[in-house]
């Protein structure tokens, strides 16, 4: 009886702990390389290069970066080739001047254009700070995805540890819930007992089996939550002792240095939490889309040169060749009314 009373204390120590001590354990064990911390390390790697939230947002953050580099060749010159060869049939009054009313040639064309960007009205500057902005979005939200599911590989891995200790009490429980009622069997058996006492006895294996059945299913439940986190079934996981600090195992707290240690912990969040800095992100590539969106409203202006072999153009035949440097200045003024929607 006293080892059943001995179960029942540790059972419910072990939950008295809560799973955000002994997240606090893991993490003091991980961050001090003891063994328990180690492995614990390895769990989490091996969660952080296979689930899938995490390498979507990895995706993510080579995809942005790929559109902040688009978004600075803005600032770089195009150059296009034009080449063309096709037949020309031309009625014109110069070749109606000729014997002929028409004139079929064999038209060729050949052309470099070399296009520099002078002003687009800041539609570049503010594609490129809108594409910082998700870049630094992508990257807070990958972060984001590795602290979730490090903090969720913890704690199915001390669920595992803690699951698997209870079914180890709880068996060892109904080993001696059975070897009590072996002993009371035979005191009946032999005149000293009476049935009530057997049957009492019983019932407390039957309760012993059911809490080993119980404890068994929640743990095949906990392995299931670690297959999903980590994307494999938990083997043989190093048992660590934990070891709650002062304030965990109720002793002296200074009140004074929590405090401190409270209002530094916010300024920290505040600072360098990943979902804030996201959001901070998001409303800064806002804010460039807004600006980058009243660039119509602005002429755009151009540095183009351009060399151009052409042959055989509008019914004449012979060679056409021509070089320009320009400045190019468009500007839209009317579109429906698009820019300001």
């Amino acid at each position: 009886m006293n080892q059943t009373r001995a179960y029942r204390d540790n059972a419910v120590a072990w939950q008295c702990v809560g799973r955000g001590a002994l997240l606090a354990c893991a993490m003091m064990c991980a961050t001090t390389g003891m063994a328990y911390g180690e492995t614990l390390r390895q769990v989490v790697e091996t969660a952080l290069q296979s689930h899938p939230k995490v390498r979507a947002a990895a995706a993510q953050q080579r995809a942005t970066a790929q559109d902040l580099a688009q978004a600075r060749a803005g600032y770089l010159p195009t150059v296009d080739l034009n080449l063309a060869d096709g037949k020309e049939r031309t009625d014109s009054p110069q070749t109606r001047a000729t014997s002929a009313a028409t004139v079929d040639l064999v038209r060729r064309e050949a052309g470099l254009t070399l296009s520099q960007k002078l002003f687009d009205g800041k539609a570049t500057s503010s594609e490129i700070e809108r594409q910082t902005a998700r870049a630094s979005v992508a990257a807070s939200r990958l972060a984001e995805a590795r602290e979730e599911i490090a903090l969720k590989t913890a704690e199915v891995y001390l669920d595992v540890l803690n699951n698997r200790e209870l079914v180890k009490l709880a068996n060892d429980n109904l080993r001696e819930h059975l070897r009590t009622e072996e002993k009371v069997r035979t005191r009946v058996q032999g005149g000293v007992s009476q049935k009530t006492d057997l049957q009492q006895a019983q019932g407390r294996t039957a309760l012993a089996k059911s809490i080993v059945s119980a404890r068994a299913g929640r743990l095949r439940q906990v392995e299931t939550n670690f297959l999903t986190v980590v994307g494999k079934r938990p083997g043989e996981l190093v048992e660590q002792e934990l070891k709650p600090t002062a304030m965990l195992a109720g002793g002296s707290i200074d009140i004074s240095k929590l405090t401190q240690s409270i209002k530094l912990a916010s300024e920290s969040a505040l600072n360098s939490n990943p979902s804030l800095s996201a959001a901070a992100a998001e409303v800064s590539a806002a804010d460039a889309s807004v600006r980058g969106a009243k660039a119509p409203y602005y002429p755009r202006l151009n540095l183009e040169a351009s060399a151009n072999r052409n042959r055989n153009i509008s019914g004449l035949s012979g060679d056409f060749n021509s070089e320009a440097l320009m400045l190019v200045l468009r500007w839209n003024l009317f579109r429906g009314g698009a820019d300001q929607a």
